[in-house]
């Protein structure tokens, strides 16, 4: 077996050589990484930041990375109040258009019921003479009371002339 002495030795593997990396393509694997870590949790994003070499691999220093991972979750952050905001103007604006449709249905309807009433007034004149005519007042007795304990009558101008 000649293969034996052979076989005690390793050979590595060695793929094709890396490309070099243009500077644009090195620019965008950066952001693509600044905005994967921004989108996690604060903690989390820290704790790769804070891994040995992982912002070397990308060519820069530990404290820029934070300070672009930084800048990008307030970005997001500023952009969901602003689309939070806009959702509310949203639905004020159709929480207002319904009440104008509502508003303009029960007009409507208001209508109609004017026109109803006054065709039905004009099929009954009585009716309708009726309810223009004012209400009556109720009977509240004799209007003049005379005094108690006297049979004095009340004083009217008519019987003074009579009894001259």
């Amino acid at each position: 077996m000649m293969a034996d002495s052979d076989d005690d030795r390793v050979v590595p593997l060695r793929g094709p050589a890396p490309e070099p990396v243009s500077n644009e393509e090195h620019a965008r694997r950066l952001k693509v990484e600044v905005d994967r870590l921004a989108r996690m949790s604060t903690t989390e994003h820290l704790y790769y930041i804070e891994l040995p070499g992982y912002a070397e691999k990308y060519g820069i220093d530990k404290a820029t990375l934070r300070a672009m991972v930084e800048a990008v979750v307030k970005e997001i952050e500023k952009k969901a109040r602003e689309d939070a905001g806009e959702l509310h103007r949203r639905e004020d604006r159709d929480e207002k258009r319904r009440d104008a449709a509502v508003r303009e249905a029960d007009r409507k309807a208001d209508r109609a019921a004017d026109r109803a009433e006054r065709r039905a007034r004009e099929q009954d004149p009585a009716r309708e003479r009726r309810a223009r005519r004012p209400p009556r007042r109720p009977r509240r007795g004799n209007a003049r009371r005379r005094p108690s304990g006297s049979s004095a009558r009340p004083h009217s101008p008519r019987s003074s002339i009579c009894r001259n």
